[in-house]
């Protein structure tokens, strides 16, 4: 017992250090864990996966089945008949004669191998095939959706954690002009109000900062959860909100190509194939089938389970079925093979119709985005000068209190609105990224 408590003193301080274990994530770093991890993009994978087995199950379909089977059965009264026929002594009698034994075994290999089943056979196989790349084309459009969804929780905490330095800054600053003022109080230049008016400003610094600490946090928490993190683990932002326009050529080259390469309309359209080949097995069951069927096997007969004399037997037919009445059964699945068809088209021109409007609402939000950033960033240029300029005059004496706060409170302010239009125009050109079928790590 001594041992082991000395084992546990050893080990008890390793356990804190591996309890909080560090992640760092950038923006790439993120995006990766996210198609990774993802329980959303692991079920769809799941089913792209399944979709592949749709066509090997339809290939089959056009080669044979082998199945093997047997019986051994018991006759409690065997099948007989009485006839009339001489008998050993040349005079007529009754005589029974039986059939079979008590027990019988039986054994056999069966081939069914369809030969022509109405054109079912290839249109199904071929509907597989458009099952499965609709599939792909789904599973390609759930990455986008999720590196979406990524960049913009990524986004969201990188903003707050600036935000949390912005009031930092601001603190310091407050702090510094509070210093400033009493120094100029002490000295008789300065009234007590002003004073008491730097510690409130410096006050007032704190709920800004502790909401911007509090909105961090979530959006840590929220972006664990999304990409599978350990919640226990720490978490640690790298990279900044660096914005990069889009090019106007660019963006009009990629709003022209929506249509074509979005996986989602990729998908509708092998969906579109699909019910046209379900049509076509729907038909299918109004044609005659043809089937090739053989078997080989043996059988023997015993009255107490010996089974000595076993004989062989060899088959092979052409099996043919034709469908006369099905009560309306087969008119009823070509009818609903139609409506389906039917409503798939309407839902691509329905979706031609909101990919338009998604890419060109992406990119007003984009360009909206885009001149945010140039007007708060030459706002917080304008306000990083006034307040230099005012925190020196501030000190010479040759500016008051009151607009050394204001212009302050305005760097502050200015400093919030850009960081606040670079999150929203990130995530902006994010949302257009997935408008216009945009994968990631591809170049505009």
């Amino acid at each position: 017992m001594c041992r082991y408590r000395w084992a546990a003193l050893v080990l008890l301080p390793l356990i804190p250090s591996a309890a909080m274990a560090e992640t760092r994530l950038d923006l790439d770093a993120c995006v990766r864990r996210a198609l990774e991890s993802n329980r959303g993009m692991q079920i769809q994978r799941e089913l792209e996966e399944k979709a592949g087995y749709r066509v090997r199950e339809a290939w089959a379909g056009a080669f044979p089945q082998i199945n093997f089977g047997g019986s051994v059965a018991h006759n409690f009264q065997i099948q007989s008949t009485v006839i009339t026929a001489p008998d050993s002594t040349g005079e007529l009698a009754e005589q029974e004669i039986t059939f079979g034994a008590e027990n019988e075994l039986q054994a056999a290999f069966q081939l069914r191998q369809p030969i022509w089943v109405g054109g079912k056979v290839g249109a199904a196989v071929r509907g597989a095939r458009h099952f499965s790349r609709q599939s792909a084309g789904e599973t390609s459009f759930t990455e986008q959706g999720v590196v979406l969804q990524a960049k913009a929780l990524y986004y969201t905490a990188v903003l707050q954690r600036e935000e949390i330095a912005a009031f930092l800054a601001a603190r310091d600053r407050a702090a510094r002009s509070l210093e400033m003022t009493e120094l100029r109080a002490e000295s008789g230049l300065l009234s007590d109000f002003e004073v008491l008016r730097a510690r409130t400003e410096l006050a007032n610094l704190q709920v800004p900062l502790m909401n911007a600490e509090s909105a961090f946090e979530e959006a840590i928490d929220r972006l664990q959860v999304f990409l599978a993190l350990p919640m226990a683990e720490s978490v640690i932002l790298e990279g900044d909100l660096d914005y990069m326009p889009v090019p106007a050529e660019a963006a009009k080259r990629r709003h022209s190509l929506a249509k074509e390469i979005r996986p989602d309309w990729l998908a509708l359209n092998e969906a579109v194939g699909l019910q046209k080949q379900l049509l076509r097995i729907a038909r299918g069951d109004r044609f005659p089938s043809f089937y090739l069927t053989g078997s080989y096997g043996w059988f023997g007969f015993s009255d107490d389970f010996q089974f000595n004399d076993i004989s062989d037997f060899s088959t092979a037919a052409v099996e043919v079925s034709f469908p006369i009445w099905t009560s309306g059964a087969t008119t009823a699945r070509v009818r609903q093979a139609r409506s389906d068809l039917a409503i798939v088209h309407l839902q691509l021109e329905q979706l031609d119709s909101e990919i338009e409007r998604e890419v060109r609402e992406a990119e007003n939000a984009m360009r909206t985005g885009e001149r945010r950033v140039e007007a708060t960033g030459e706002s917080w240029d304008l306000a990083k000068r006034a307040a230099e300029i005012a925190e020196l005059r501030f000190e010479n004496g040759l500016l008051s209190q009151v607009a050394l706060l204001d212009a302050q409170d305005s760097l502050t302010e200015a400093r919030v609105a850009h960081l606040r239009a670079l999150s929203d125009a990130l995530i902006a050109r994010a949302s257009w990224e997935r408008a216009v079928g945009h994968a990631y790590g591809e170049p505009w």
